[in-house]
C-alpha cells in the first residue's frame, strides 16, 4: 500500500512539473513551486 502512495505522489509531482512547463508563457519558472509559470 505504501508503494502505491509513493507512486501516486511521483505522478502528482510530475504532473505539476508538466503543467508548469506548458503554462510557462511569461518566461517564469515551472514546476511544483511555480505551477503556472509566473515566477522569475
Amino acid at each position: 500500500m505504501k508503494r502505491i502512495m509513493q507512486y501516486l505522489t511521483l505522478i502528482f509531482i510530475a504532473s505539476f512539473a508538466v503543467i508548469g512547463c506548458s503554462n510557462d508563457s511569461a518566461g517564469g519558472g515551472g514546476g511544483l513551486t511555480d505551477p503556472f509559470g509566473t515566477g522569475g
